[in-house]
């Protein structure tokens, strides 16, 4: 049970069982560590979720369902790029979100542009190694936490189609973040967010390509290194 402590604060506090309404895994990729409905083998190694159809499992074969909260990373939404980063003011956060109010579940949001138009730091963390150094710290910080675990989720990219969708462009950014959190349980990935324009679902196929080009990518880079495969959670486009 979340602690409602703080309560001015308790409008950014969510359950995030809304990870069991969107695709956790994509249907039908022929992937090591996966099947053709889209299931993950249980890695067998201490802290690793994995799925069944569409649930997320702990290791020990409970339906899992995380508690926490959105948490931007040292852009803030924007309205922190004006001024240097402060990776220790995110990890007060966490502190706050984990220690206070008792969340094993943070989604951190990655922020980035094509441009400054003013801002001190904007960029990927293909090309700021600073902002790349920000986000290993501050997962890192989250697992020091026992039993919290992290999405990472692509918020704001400049690799992104006009309506929110990833593209070949952002497919490097994940491989990147494959390799580096390659061996951390805790982490989980989250392709896009909010991928728009898809109400009456004709574009579904398109929708499925796109994603599962960025699953494959991410898969891929795990079987090189023979790891388990993380969580990949693919939201939906019928918004």
């Amino acid at each position: 049970m979340l602690k409602k402590q703080n309560y001015k604060n308790y409008h950014l506090m969510v359950s995030i069982s809304f990870i069991l309404s969107i695709l956790l895994f994509l249907y039908g990729c022929k992937i090591k560590n996966g099947s053709e409905n889209g299931d993950n083998t249980p890695p067998g190694s201490k802290g690793w979720l994995y799925t069944k159809g569409n649930k997320i499992y702990t290791p020990d074969g409970q339906v899992w369902q995380g508690r926490g909260a959105n948490l931007q990373d040292t852009r803030g939404c924007n309205a922190c790029t004006w001024s240097p980063p402060n990776a220790a003011e995110i990890k007060r956060r966490i502190d706050e979100l984990v220690d206070v109010w008792g969340a094993d579940f943070i989604r951190l949001t990655m922020e980035s542009y094509g441009t400054s138009q003013g801002r001190t730091h904007w960029q990927g963390i293909l090309l700021d190694r600073e902002y790349l150094d920000d986000i290993i710290e501050i997962v890192d910080y989250i697992k020091s936490k026992p039993g919290v675990y992290v999405l990472l989720s692509l918020w704001s990219d400049p690799g992104f189609t006009q309506l929110g969708w990833p593209t070949d462009n952002t497919i490097e950014t994940w491989e990147t973040l494959a390799e580096i959190f390659k061996n951390d349980s805790h982490v989980l990935y989250g392709v896009a967010n909010e991928p728009q324009s898809n109400w009456s679902g004709s574009l579904d196929r398109d929708c499925w390509e796109a994603m599962n080009r960025t699953v494959e990518a991410i898969r891929a880079v795990e079987n090189l290194f023979g790891t388990p495969g993380h969580v990949i959670a693919v939201q939906g486009t019928r918004m």
